[in-house]
């Protein structure tokens, strides 16, 4: 029921968030449009070895808001899911080539394990021109259970390990 309760909670600020997005379009224009990309992540603790690749896919309403979905597999251990990741991004700090930003969602995984996120991952973004765009996420901060906290149920907090870095590209359309 905890489990169930906290989704409808996430899918609802996701809902809201990507409202309030659409009813902003006083940033510049040009920044518009659809992308599509991903972000990979390996960490190697000496006894595992885990790592990430999720494709991405999203639209621009402008230079300030962004939704989008990842949809990926995870290998954290002995243990192996899928994952639905939709978020919506805020950015912050922007230049020409150059953003502050941070994604505020939900995951969901199944598979071996199970496992639920909501939060918060900040991030950076360096524009290389018109259509590619490398970045990165690194830390968390928000609620985690099962697989994404290490199998050791829930938890609340934040983290600013080298195993939640995940670098990635996009391409804008």
């Amino acid at each position: 029921m905890k489990k169930r309760l906290l989704f409808l909670l996430a899918a609802t600020l996701f809902a809201i968030g990507t409202v309030s997005a659409q009813g902003k379009n006083d940033y510049d224009t040009q920044d518009r449009g659809w992308w599509l990309g991903g972000q990979v992540g390996y960490w190697y603790d000496g006894d595992s070895h885990s790592f990430a690749i999720a494709p991405e896919f999203g639209y621009d309403f402008n230079r300030r808001w962004t939704i989008g979905v990842s949809v990926g597999y995870l290998r954290i251990a002995d243990d192996s899911a899928f994952e639905f990741a939709p978020y919506a991004r805020r950015n912050f700090y922007l230049t020409d080539n150059f953003s502050l930003f941070v994604d505020g969602g939900f995951g969901v995984v199944g598979g071996d394990a199970d496992g639920l996120k909501i939060g918060f991952q900040p991030g950076f973004a360096v524009k290389i021109n018109r259509h590619i765009r490398f970045l990165t996420h690194i830390g968390f901060v928000g609620l985690r259970s099962d697989l994404y906290n290490n199998g050791l149920g829930d938890g609340v907090g934040f983290t600013l390990s080298a195993s939640d870095l995940k670098f990635g590209f996009y391409y804008t359309f």
